[in-house]
């Protein structure tokens, strides 16, 4: 059973598949927690294998006063802050699409302001007024849970807020503000506490479950189980690896407490490529200038190899073998700047011309692979000189398109010597997680062999 608030959970995004009973509150913050605790006082677990999951939002985004958790940690009573003002930029081409929130508070004016350091600090006392209240609610509904069984229990979060770190508000980035989440795990008969120093990642919360419950995992699925950590076992430190693709900002990898590099993999010019590394044992703040730290070209090419293994997204590949220099757009509804993304774009291979419309040109011996993800809109049109124009229907692309180029005619047919090639079609839905496949081996090898991986 699934007790959840807060707008991705709706059913209609299809997360209701599986459980026996999925129950949806857009209410109140907070309500979801109550109506689980109400649910288990009124069911308890009467088979074996029952179980809940609650989902809440109360510590989400703009943080509101929870009493009396805000009187307890300040000392005394404290104001709202009502004219908090979340507020987005980086939207049009000026920017060259990188999404940025920021706090700032609504001046006298009507004009919006920078908080001062004494707001700066209300609006965390505020927030953490909120993960107060939601702790006492989750130790409530966690003796609940141990009054009617003996219950396998997990607590995490999908992501941190920022709260003026960087300058920046909320969770569309990469930085350890929002990528590192609690995970507390309660396995069933175990009574002391055991503190894991060792990097793992939300991915293994899967088939860590799946393992406790005695099921074997899915093949393929992302992750790797836990258990051993839990039982006391020593660890080595899980890649990890975090991908924003709402704001265009990239990819991070992180290896263990050591080395973090960041990836910027968005398709503007302007942007492409940037990379940054971080040392967040010496520097958990991330507060350094990792940009102007030289990324070992191991690590970058590791970035790159997870960057192309996006998943949900249509992938075009434009190869130019050996003819005249291909040029042409790619347009349509479907075409968004903050879905469009690239691990390989030479320098010159794409100009927004606006935010449905890019102009194309791949030179002779270059290639172009973009990745166009989860597009909200099923049309698509690729034009290229010489005479290829194609009308594409996302929903309908089955099996993938495919385009040769041979003495100037275009073929669905491969020839024996293309001079081009066009490869359209929805990549694997595979991610970027630590056991890479046989072609990272080597990669991996020299990482290890230089101290980057244990």
């Amino acid at each position: 059973m699934a007790i959840t608030g807060g707008g991705y959970l709706d059913p209609q995004f299809g997360l209701a598949q599986g459980f026996d009973s999925y129950r949806y509150y857009p209410e109140r913050a907070g309500e979801e927690l109550d109506r689980n605790l109400r649910r288990l006082r009124l069911v308890g677990c009467r088979t074996p294998r029952s179980g809940s999951s609650s989902s809440t939002a109360t510590s989400h985004t703009s943080p509101t006063i929870r009493e009396p958790f805000l009187d307890r940690l300040v000392g005394g009573p404290s104001e709202n802050l009502d004219d908090l003002a979340y507020v987005t930029s980086g939207l049009d081409l000026e920017h060259s699409f990188v999404l940025s929130k920021r706090w700032r508070l609504k001046g006298t004016d009507g004009a919006d302001r920078e908080l001062s350091a004494d707001e700066l600090q209300r609006l965390t006392d505020l927030y953490d007024s909120g993960l107060a209240y939601t702790d006492d609610k989750v130790s409530e509904l966690l003796r609940a849970a141990d009054s009617v069984g003996e219950p396998m229990t997990v607590v995490t979060s999908d992501h941190g807020e920022a709260l003026g770190e960087h300058g920046l508000a909320g969770h569309a980035y990469l930085w350890d503000v929002n990528a590192l989440v609690p995970l507390v795990v309660k396995r069933p008969h175990r009574k002391g506490p055991l503190r894991v120093a060792t990097q793992v990642r939300t991915t293994d919360i899967a088939p860590t479950l799946l393992e406790l419950a005695g099921l074997p995992p899915p093949a393929g699925i992302d992750g790797l189980s836990l258990v051993p950590l839990l039982d006391g076992a020593e660890g080595q430190d899980r890649e990890a690896t975090v991908y924003s693709s709402f704001s265009n900002r990239g990819l991070a990898l992180r290896l263990g407490r050591d080395t973090k590099v960041l990836f910027d993999n968005t398709a503007w010019g302007s942007l492409w490529g940037r990379r940054a590394l971080y040392e967040p044992a010496t520097d958990p703040g991330e507060l350094g200038n990792g940009e102007s730290q030289q990324v070992p070209e191991l690590l970058a090419q590791r970035l790159l190899s997870l960057a192309a293994g996006i998943r949900g997204a249509v992938r075009i590949e434009i190869s130019n073998t050996a003819a005249p220099d291909l040029a042409g757009s790619l347009q349509g509804p479907a075409l968004q700047p903050a879905r469009l993304s690239s691990s390989l774009l030479p320098e010159g291979a794409l100009q927004w011309e606006s935010p449905r419309r890019v102009l194309l040109h791949v030179s002779i011996g270059d290639s172009c692979i973009l990745f166009l993800e989860n597009p909200p809109g099923a049309a698509l049109r690729l034009e290229l000189a010489p005479d290829l124009d194609l009308q594409l229907d996302l929903d309908a692309l089955d099996g993938g398109v495919h385009r040769w180029l041979a003495d100037g005619t275009w073929s669905e047919e491969r020839p024996a010597a293309p001079s081009a090639a066009v490869e359209i079609g929805w990549t694997a839905l595979q991610s970027a997680t630590i056991d890479p496949g046989e072609e990272d081996a080597e990669l991996r090898e020299q990482l290890r062999a230089l101290g980057y991986l244990d």
